[in-house]
């Protein structure tokens, strides 16, 4: 299966959630996930920029450290290449400062972030779309689904997010829009998600000397994360 193909079923498939529920749509209480956890992010999907006429598919797994009480998004990604090999990429976001530190391939840049941190709770505007039940008998798991939008400067997108039904734990995810100017669709799933931060140290800013080595971009224009 080409990886088109692939991300249109996987996207077809959290679409169908809604035409497939198994209950009327009575909305249960909106959940919240841990204030702190741990999770690997599966993602696919594609890029189209409509001046150059490009696109870039994505094919990658994110490991993430979540952290509400800090006010920091620790991340590594690993994105796979046109040519096999994988683009690793170390994120920090730390909302006390508003501040992002990257690390592209040894590459270290500082850039502004404008944006709030994303709470962890369900969004209260969102739009509830049903639950469904994955599975069957004692192997089943029961999810419930909300939409909701997601904008910032000339981003713009909608995602819908399904939940076990049980615990508020995050399971599949997808969203389309556009992100700094570019037509996106792109599905995530969730995969070894446990509260609390494996790692500590990747919620740790670089310290003065580490960061007296990056690019500073903080004059310039703040960088849109609604992905």
């Amino acid at each position: 299966m080409t990886g088109l193909l692939l991300a249109l079923v996987l996207n077809s498939a959290v679409v169908s959630i809604t035409l497939g529920q198994t209950n009327p749509l009575v909305e249960p209480k909106k959940c919240c996930l841990d204030r702190q956890f741990s999770v690997s992010i599966g993602e696919i999907g594609g890029k189209a920029y409509p001046i150059t006429g490009n696109s870039v598919f994505l094919d990658g797994v994110t490991y993430l450290a979540y952290d509400f009480y800090k006010q920091m998004i620790g991340a590594e990604s690993h994105m796979r290449q046109p040519d096999g090999s994988d683009k690793v990429t170390r994120t920090l976001l730390d909302y006390n400062t508003m501040r992002m530190y990257v690390d592209d391939s040894g590459v270290c840049s500082i850039l502004n972030i404008t944006e709030p941190m994303e709470d962890p709770c369900v969004p209260a505007n969102a739009t509830y779309m049903g639950e469904v039940r994955f599975g069957y008998g004692t192997a089943s798991l029961e999810v419930n689904t909300w939409e909701f939008e997601r904008a910032s400067g000339n981003s713009r997108i909608l995602v819908r997010r399904s939940y076990t039904k049980t615990s508020c734990v995050p399971v599949i995810e997808t969203y389309y829009g556009t992100v700094d100017g570019a037509s996106t669709d792109v599905s995530h799933f969730f995969v070894n998600f446990k509260p609390g931060i494996d790692n500590p140290s990747d919620l740790v800013a670089p310290s003065a000397v580490a960061q007296s080595y990056c690019n500073d971009y903080t004059g310039q224009k703040p960088v849109e994360i609604v992905g």
